[in-house]
Order: structure tokens, then C-alpha cells, then sequence
């Protein structure tokens, strides 16, 4: 997609109003800066058992940096994907998508 300006992850049971939102998103932020949109968890302690449990490689005496609430979904700018896309195989995949991004939006 070599024009877009953001991408937005969003779950399967939301409805968007696209013109409305795309309306928002360009009017109230800066796509040339790395930007991340969303309900944010902080000072949170990764999962020891059950179904979040983090991947080993996580410190579990460690806090999560601030990462996006996966149900509400998120919108990051070019300069986020580009960032990903070219440091993916570099970049570990931990115990889900959202946790994973705070992780590698903590280390820019």
C-alpha cells in the first residue's frame, strides 16, 4: 500500500463509520509522525498462566510498556508500519499482537 497514510486494526464485531473516521484521523493528527491511536494499558504485569500467559523470553518480574487495548482496536501512521515492516525479522513476537507492538514502540 504505498500510499497509505494509516493502518487500523479493528475487530470483526465493530462497526466504523469510514468517512467519519477518516475525517477524524486526518484532521486531528500528523500521519508523518510515528503515531499510535488508541485506549492504551500501562503498568501492566504480564500473565503468569491461563490463556495470556506471556512467552518465557518476558521478564514476568517486568512491567509491559503502554500498549493498545486489543478490544477496541487501533490506527498506527506510516512511519509505525514502515518501522515494523522493516525490523520484522528482528522484532520477537510475544504473547499477543497489541503487547507485542507496546514492546517494539518502547525500544524507537
Amino acid at each position: 500500500l504505498p500510499t497509505a497514510k494509516w493502518l487500523v486494526k479493528i475487530d470483526d464485531d465493530f462497526f466504523v463509520r469510514i468517512r467519519e473516521f477518516e475525517e477524524f484521523i486526518t484532521k486531528t493528527f500528523n500521519d508523518t509522525v510515528p503515531t499510535l491511536i488508541s485506549g492504551l494499558i500501562a503498568e501492566s504485569k504480564p500473565a503468569t498462566s491461563g490463556k495470556w500467559k506471556e512467552v518465557p523470553q518476558y521478564p514476568s518480574s517486568k512491567r509491559y510498556p503502554p500498549f493498545p487495548l486489543g478490544s477496541y482496536g487501533h490506527v498506527v501512521s506510516r512511519p509505525i508500519v514502515e518501522y515494523v515492516a522493516k525490523h520484522q525479522d528482528a522484532l520477537f513476537d510475544y504473547q499477543g499482537e497489541d503487547t507485542s507492538l507496546g514492546i517494539w514502540l518502547s525500544q524507537l
